[in-house]
């Protein structure tokens, strides 16, 4: 079956790229000596990081594939593209604020911090799940998703869930904090900001089953630099240390 794709050669320098590229090989093509001189509607994307004109032939570095990192991998008999997302500090707080509201799979905690949670059981509470994951020697101790731990592992406990509004208002305030800090400035620490954000929306009750940051150097640090950075609204109480021994 012969390609699509319009080359002078025996064999289609296109697709032995891509095929390449779903066995995981390099197939960046070299720099060409000699620049295309055609306008850019002669240019045609092949979909893995350049492009190649069809009027010369000379394909170089370029598209959108080049903007943003991608990777091949096979699907039944074809090949699918699929684009690395870039990174956003929205995207990572709201991880955070989904693993403490426990909207995460099972599967998402590897088997084996699974299986050394059960062989040490029991628990009286999250504290004491968050001391044995430090003493472990795991490679992923998943230190974020302690309330879904306590949940499985602390069925005495009720584990405090968060509505679709509080939510909302937790991502609103956090777009509210993060304007006072431009792009490429030092943030602050997502797990503080978690405790910062659940507090200033009235959701103290989830406090005890994170993982918190215990330095009170590093606390009044991240306090001041939200404090003299963001114009957000007070909500609630600002952010402090709360007893957390209470489980």
């Amino acid at each position: 079956m012969k390609c699509s794709h319009r080359c002078s050669g025996a064999v289609c320098s296109i697709c032995v790229g891509v095929l390449l590229t779903a066995i995981g090989q390099d197939l960046s093509p070299p720099v060409p000596k000699k620049q295309c001189i055609h306008p850019e509607n002669c240019l045609t994307e092949t979909g893995y990081g350049t492009r190649i004109c069809m009027q010369c032939g000379i394909e170089a570095h370029g598209g959108p594939f080049c903007k943003e990192p991608s990777f091949m991998y096979p699907r039944g008999h074809e090949l699918t593209i699929r684009r690395k997302q870039p990174y956003t500090r929205e995207k990572r707080f709201r991880k955070y604020l989904m693993r403490a509201c426990m909207s995460q799979g099972l599967s998402s905690v590897p088997d084996d911090t699974w299986r050394y949670l059960q062989e040490h059981r029991p628990y009286t509470g999250p504290r004491e799940i968050l001391f044995r994951l430090k003493r472990s020697k795991l490679n992923n101790k998943c230190y974020d998703s302690l309330p879904i731990m306590t949940k499985h592992m602390c069925p005495h406990l009720t584990v405090p869930e968060i509505t679709y509004e509080d939510t909302k208002l937790a991502l609103r305030l956090f777009g509210r904090i993060e304007q006072g800090f431009p792009k490429g400035s030092k943030f602050v620490s997502y797990l503080y900001l978690l405790e910062h954000v659940l507090l200033r929306i009235g959701r103290e009750d989830m406090l005890p089953f994170l993982n918190r940051i215990q330095c009170p150097k590093r606390r009044r640090q991240y306090e001041e630099r939200i404090r003299t950075t963001s114009s957000a609204p007070l909500v609630g109480s600002p952010a402090r240390v709360v007893r957390i021994d209470l489980y």
